[in-house]
């Protein structure tokens, strides 16, 4: 359970990180880019030793760890396009109620098992997150911006083919992540988180370098390098500490809901008191319903 709690943390950090980049003019895809290189480095240190040897090309998750990482790297694109056509709230939406996608997959693959508090509380989190995120006056990246970093217009798309995108891609990542872990015991090789990040931050890097930028505009600035500098040590706690904590023994029923509530939560609290936003009456009942989903998921009401 410690290291779900810490991920928990890790992820509203990475929340508030990405607030700072709209208030700092941090631009998203470069420092996510650095971010990757810095999570190699930060997994590196926390090993012990530099991991990225010929081991790795034997390692029978190495395929697994490609996948993962052009998941990582195409999600972000697909949420900035997601933001561009609808809206922050909704692509903040539709990324966390992906947990029925990877809490789905580990009753149908896995044969977890689910009590009717459980499910009680699965679906209080998915109204939880609806109530908690704010719909009305979102800040949103410019059109430019977003433009840059998504890679192209995606207005011949239908509205709903994008969050329905990010919602699968989100699911995608969770329960490749539960296989990396179930499969290949990913928890105990930090070498496997490494070798994501690098795969995702070697595809960002082909990515900013082919893209053309605005006029006069430099591939990376001081800024992103620092923005993604912060961001690469919660990111790496983040992603490894899910792997740990399914190695733990806690079910994947309990990990991606529990973490999905508290971390909207969380992020919304902190955003109060950092940022001084105001919450609505709306968002206070989601941080009521988010509390009785978790203790209801965690067994702490009824278990």
């Amino acid at each position: 359970m410690l290291a779900l709690l810490i991920c928990i943390l890790a992820s509203t950090v990475i929340s508030l990180i990405f607030e700072g980049f709209q208030r700092f003019g941090v631009r998203n895809l470069p420092a996510i880019v650095v971010n990757y290189f810095v999570c190699v480095i930060c997994g590196s240190l926390f090993q012990g030793e530099w991991v990225l040897d010929e081991r790795i090309l034997s390692a029978p998750w190495l395929g697994l760890a490609f996948v993962l990482g052009f998941f990582f790297i195409g999600g972000f694109n697909l949420n900035a396009a997601c933001v561009q056509r609808a809206g922050v709230a909704v692509t903040s939406v539709v990324q966390r109620t992906s947990l029925l996608i990877s809490v789905g997959f580990a009753v149908a693959y896995y044969h977890e098992q689910l009590d009717l508090s459980q499910v009680i509380g699965i679906a209080l989190g998915l109204l939880a997150v609806v109530l908690a995120v704010r719909f009305e006056d979102s800040p949103a990246p410019s059109k430019t911006e977003l433009q840059a970093e998504s890679g192209a217009y995606t207005k011949s798309l239908p509205l709903w083919v994008l969050p329905l995108a990010v919602f699968l891609v989100a699911g995608a990542i969770e329960s490749l992540l539960m296989v990396a872990q179930r499969s290949y015991g990913a928890e105990a090789d930090v070498s496997f988180s490494i070798s994501l990040f690098l795969w995702a931050g070697i595809l960002g890097l082909i990515i900013n370098l082919v893209r053309r930028p605005a006029s006069g505009v430099a591939r990376f600035t001081g800024r992103d390098l620092v923005g993604g500098i912060v961001l690469g040590i919660p990111n790496f706690f983040s992603i490894h500490l899910i792997l740990v904590a399914l190695g733990d023994g806690l079910s994947a029923a309990v990990v991606f809901p529990v973490l999905s509530v508290a971390t909207i939560v969380l992020s919304t609290l902190a955003a109060m008191l950092l940022f001084s936003e105001r919450l609505s009456p709306k968002q206070w009942a989601g941080v009521g319903v988010a509390v009785v989903s978790i203790a209801l998921i965690t067994g702490l009401l009824f278990g």
